[in-house]
């Protein structure tokens, strides 16, 4: 892979978590009209219809090998969705990033125990950073010290899940198309999410056109834009390359809180920015270099 197509992957990723990141802005409003499992069936299935009239002309071409594709790695990123949702009924919101920004490590882990793929000290130290700089910029000096119960434990689910979706799209991505393994996707994080709406929130009261206009962003940006970028860009890194990438997520959604929200801004969060954008920056640097086995004489 040349160091191009790394830069084209690296950005592509980066674009996504912008926009993921600029969800948590968004969804603030949303989520004061419908709770969190009826917002994602809404989006997806909006972005499943949208997205089908789009590629009609490729509806007939998908295989049974696409089917599988897209099944296997929308159920996992469903029900990372789901778990997480629960979770964060449960505990405090900065708790809930942290524990569930643990796919960043859990990633190269998995990838080494199940499939004997050895990342490299670097990927851990990379994403060991990044992970304490997610802590900072989730910490909250008044919360109350937890300990693992049943919502750390569901949201520690979601972020096996997670795992479980990066890495089955960076293995796919080569085997079907980007915009097939999308929509189907689409489809399947709309059941997952309709079944979990349904069986534990109350149904959403009408919402203002405010709120429409901001679905429109989560349908178009956050939904298919970032899931789009996503599947085709994840090809060129590796899958704990990706899931260091998404931490950056949690660096938009701060510093957007602060410009557009008009969130506080604290010393820890700027730490946390910094570490993030740190550990990607020596990603992309491939610092510290390998030492050169070739002898001098």
């Amino acid at each position: 892979m040349t160091q191009h197509s790394k830069t084209i992957g690296i950005m592509g990723l980066l674009t996504a978590s912008f926009f993921w990141g600029a969800e948590f802005v968004v969804e603030k409003d949303v989520l004061s009209a419908m709770d969190a499992n009826y917002s994602n069936a809404i989006r997806f299935f909006a972005a499943s219809i949208l997205f089908t009239l789009f590629m009609r002309k490729k509806l007939k071409s998908i295989t049974r090998s696409d089917l599988r594709c897209g099944v296997i790695s929308g159920s996992f990123m469903g029900l990372g969705f789901a778990f997480q949702t629960m979770g964060l009924g449960y505990i405090d919101a900065g708790v809930n990033a942290l524990l569930c920004s643990s796919y960043i490590l859990i990633i190269p882990l998995a990838e080494w125990l199940i499939f004997h793929k050895n990342p490299g000290y670097r990927i851990f130290l990379y994403a060991g950073i990044a992970v304490i700089g997610i802590g900072f910029i989730s910490y909250d000096a008044s919360a109350q010290a937890w300990d693992f119960s049943v919502g750390e434990a569901l949201t520690f689910l979601g972020a096996l899940f997670y795992t479980g979706a990066i890495i089955s799209i960076e293995r796919f991505s080569s085997q079907t198309d980007s915009q097939v393994m999308s929509l189907l996707q689409f489809y399947v994080i709309t059941g997952i999410s309709t079944v979990f709406a349904l069986i534990l929130e109350p149904v959403p009261r009408m919402f203002s056109s405010v709120i429409f206009i901001e679905f429109i962003y989560l349908i178009l940006f956050a939904t298919i834009g970032a899931q789009l970028l996503m599947n085709y860009c994840i090809q060129f890194v590796s899958s704990s390359a990706a899931g260091l990438i998404f931490s950056s997520e949690a660096l938009f959604a701060a510093v957007l809180g602060i410009l557009i929200l008009k969130e506080p801004s604290t010393p820890p969060l700027w730490l946390g920015i910094l570490l993030i954008v740190g550990a990607i920056a020596l990603y992309q640097s491939g610092f510290p270099k390998k030492k050169s086995h070739s002898a001098k004489k």
